[in-house]
């Protein structure tokens, strides 16, 4: 006999009464003194990091000193065009590959989505506070279908600075080249690969939908993944912050991605225009058939 449909899956933690009071209070309407009676009613009821469902099955246990995290708590997800994007993606995938996973957004919802067809997540995190955070995350939810490596990925092979950001921008954690001294917080050295050193570990499957969000070496992992084997991911959802980061293409990474046979356009569908406002600054490569 089945369980009731009101039981958690096997695996998954049970969110306790008081993390619950504290997620719902995040995702009340705002209004003044929100943040401060917010903080009275965690130390109320003794909740740190706060633990929500934040989609069916996945469950995460949340900073709300940081952004990213606290955007999740208040409305379920981080930049939600782009999650709605990757939630329809994933319908047809057999596989996800999460290169810069953070916390895990994208490698759980994926996790959660794909076990049913028994499909895997692979996930590059090397960030050693993010990694422990998004494997904390995996085991909260219940979910063991996740291969996650802690090596940085771009085109060459070394070692190379991290540089962690602050507490509340866990998630622009970046590759920084040795000149860069700008005292931005503690220095992590981390092994860097090319990709190709890894695709004997890739099943095709995960090429059927790939996310990178690596804070300007997009362009070099691509680059190296193309290089390397004829496989051609179906579906790329990346960010593109052109003002932010120098990508090393002198035709530009969208212009790029179309002479490599992809259709590039923003996260709600439309054409991608040069000059024109980037919805939450990631793109949508799709390989044309």
């Amino acid at each position: 006999m089945s369980a009731p449909a009101s039981h958690p899956p096997r695996g998954r933690c049970t969110i306790s009464w008081r993390h619950k009071i504290v997620s719902r209070y995040h995702r009340a309407p705002e209004h003044r003194g929100k943040l401060r009676l917010l903080r009275w009613l965690r130390q109320l009821l003794a909740v740190n990091l706060v633990r929500a469902e934040v989609a069916p099955g996945v469950v995460m246990e949340l900073n709300e000193h940081d952004f990213v995290q606290r955007e999740i708590l208040r409305w379920g997800g981080y930049e939600l065009a782009t999650l709605q994007l990757f939630d329809r993606l994933l319908v047809t995938a057999r596989g996800f590959l999460d290169i810069g996973g953070h916390h895990g957004q994208y490698t759980l919802r994926g996790a959660g989505a794909l076990a049913e067809k028994g499909g895997r997540v692979f996930v590059f995190e090397p960030n050693p506070a993010n990694a422990a955070a998004l494997l904390r995350n995996a085991r909260l939810s219940g979910l063991g279908n996740i291969d996650l490596c802690t090596t940085a990925l771009s085109d060459v092979a070394g070692i190379l600075r991290m540089v962690q950001s602050h507490d509340t921008n866990t998630g622009g954690s970046r590759l920084a080249a040795e000149e860069d001294k700008r005292p931005e917080g503690i220095t992590i050295r981390v092994a860097v690969r090319p990709v190709s050193d890894f695709i004997p570990l890739l099943p095709a499957e995960v090429f059927d939908l790939v996310k990178i969000d690596i804070e300007g070496h997009e362009a070099r992992v691509l680059n190296s993944l193309f290089a390397s084997t004829a496989l051609r991911p179906r579906h790329i959802i990346l960010e593109y912050a052109p003002d932010d980061f120098d990508y090393g293409l002198p035709e530009g990474l969208p212009e790029w991605l179309q002479r490599h046979g992809y259709i590039v356009r923003d996260v709600t569908g439309r054409p991608f225009l040069p000059g024109q406002p980037l919805p939450e600054c990631n793109l949508w490569a799709e390989l044309k058939s």
